[in-house]
């Protein structure tokens, strides 16, 4: 198998596919067994008030992520500038 990984590859996908053919097929769509009086009545305008919720709420999660981020590079950027002050300040000096 080590010579030939992509043997044990083709196997697997052949295996998955075989198994999936014998398995049932179910293909039931939710909303056609739902009577026409369900109550469900959104409109073309909340589906995209939602939409736009849930992307101001993914750019707002990103704009947090850099913000993180930007904060970890200062850090780490404090704290290599705080060594090599310290390695130049205690650095022995030659004296003419």
């Amino acid at each position: 198998m080590r010579e030939h990984p992509w043997n044990a590859v083709g196997i697997a996908v052949l295996a998955g596919s075989r198994w999936a053919a014998c398995q049932p097929q179910i293909r039931t769509c939710p909303t056609k067994n739902l009577p026409e009086d369900s109550g469900h009545t959104e409109s073309l305008l909340e589906s995209l008030r939602g939409l736009a919720k849930t992307f101001v709420a993914l750019v707002q999660t990103r704009i947090e992520i850099f913000a993180s981020e930007i904060d970890e590079e200062r850090t780490r950027v404090g704290r290599i500038l705080c060594s090599r002050w310290s390695r130049c300040s205690f650095w022995p000096r030659g004296r003419a």
